[in-house]
């Protein structure tokens, strides 16, 4: 007679947690090769843009797109609001289905829908128009909703479409989840005039196309008021950073209506005057709304942060040069731990530093020996704890892909890019 073999519950639950461990070994690697794609794709992206970008330069005697819209094509029609930005003058070059050519009205707001009327601010959720091309409203939609409309998806980040979201308006907006696009509307994400979706402040329908990449102010001519370069023009080109990561961070602050522009504010300060602040610099977190960049492409989630109070406590010293070399060394000792990386450069010329660590720092008691053996015999501030979940931190350190003068694109980290702001952002 046969008997059929039972298995006993601990044998059972021995498969099970066999199984479950191998799902828990497994997951991280298929999350990560999701991430190196999105990356790849980013890479893609951006090659695709210098590529676009000297088609631009061979059309018109070689300069890089400017912010206005003097060399609009004449044939166009409408407000041309999609033409400005550096990214809206390579349109011409691109094949794409848009009737209404350059004219844009329509922007994304937090209520989840896509304004294209006025009298619709305001008021509940929309549906589409009849003609979702008509004024470009299936280029902010799509922008939002699925990364970018056609080939338009050339601008926008699949890491950041996907996984990041701006905190400034999540703070203003009681835990709103917004992409990190630019140009989703034309103005700061807190203030009244646009994604608030406030009765009667549409100036923000007119904008430019959706993107996170920002170019360099000084390369494309936009806060200075001038032309843009010419490529001819710049020296040590291949040394260049004239494409970053970035998006909708409020420039001014909650609660204000300062615009945005698609550029990355590195060296030009209000006066016009080039100084090698701005947000190649390491500010304060205690504001991330101020972050327009974004570094994406890592699997930072957690982190510390010990920062310099301008105008009460610098470190690791206000002397610019001991700084940097401090920094370059600590980075080297503790790579892929911390990072030294340089802020603002104040008015007065004060240099300070932040410490960043993807490690606990003990109250930076792992770094004391090394900094005293460099130079360094101060105290260390408290650090400060930063964790991706709840508050979608994620884009205010780690790693960003880079458009460099040559059209090589490479992934670079916070601090290089902080300390080397002078040698990437300054003609």
């Amino acid at each position: 007679m046969n008997h059929k073999k039972q298995f006993s519950i601990i044998e059972m639950l021995t498969v099970v947690f066999i199984i479950l461990l191998l799902i828990s070994l497994i997951t991280p690697v298929f999350t990560n090769l999701k991430m190196n794609a999105r990356t790849a794709t980013c890479k893609n992206h951006l090659r695709q843009i210098g590529t676009l970008l000297n088609s631009y330069q061979t059309d018109h005697n070689g300069y890089l797109p400017n912010f206005d819209m003097l060399d609009i094509p004449k044939s166009s029609v409408g407000n041309n609001q999609l033409y400005k930005n550096w990214n809206g003058h390579l349109l011409p070059y691109i094949d794409i289905n848009l009737p209404d050519k350059y004219t844009r009205y329509a922007m994304y707001t937090v209520r989840g829908t896509t304004r294209f009327l006025s009298s619709q601010l305001g008021g509940p959720p929309n549906p589409p128009p009849a003609n979702v091309l008509t004024n470009g409203w299936i280029v902010v939609d799509d922008a939002q909703k699925i990364g970018g409309y056609q080939d338009l998806k050339t601008f926008i980040c699949p890491e950041i479409h996907q996984n990041t979201f701006d905190v400034a308006a999540s703070i203003k907006f009681n835990g709103v989840k917004i992409p990190r696009i630019q140009q989703l509307c034309t103005g700061g994400v807190t203030s009244m005039s646009a994604i608030a979706d406030t009765k009667g402040y549409d100036y923000s329908m007119a904008g430019g196309i959706p993107t996170t990449y920002l170019g360099n102010d000084i390369f494309f001519g936009y806060r200075s008021q001038k032309n843009s370069y010419r490529i001819d023009q710049i020296r040590d080109v291949s040394e260049k950073a004239l494409i970053l990561e970035g998006g909708i961070a409020d420039a001014y602050g909650d609660g204000s209506n300062g615009s945005i522009g698609a550029t990355y504010y590195t060296a030009i300060d209000y006066n016009f005057q080039i100084y090698d602040g701005g947000d190649l610099s390491f500010g304060s977190f205690s504001k991330p709304q101020f972050h327009r960049l974004s570094y994406v492409h890592d699997n930072i989630d957690k982190f510390w942060v010990m920062y310099s109070m301008p105008w009460s406590w610098y470190f690791p010293s206000t002397n610019r040069v001991f700084a940097l070399e401090l920094a370059a060394k600590f980075n080297t000792q503790f790579a892929g731990k911390a990072s030294i990386i340089s802020g603002p450069n104040t008015s007065s010329g004060f240099f300070g530093c932040s410490i960043v660590s993807v490690i606990d720092p003990e109250d930076g008691s792992m770094f004391t020996s090394f900094l005293k053996a460099n130079g360094y015999n101060g105290t260390l501030k408290p650090f400060t704890q930063y964790v991706d979940e709840p508050n979608d931190f994620k884009y205010l350190t780690g790693n960003m892909n880079v458009l460099f003068g040559d059209s090589s694109v490479l992934v670079k980290d916070q601090a290089w890019l902080c300390n080397n702001r002078r040698k990437v952002a300054l003609d």
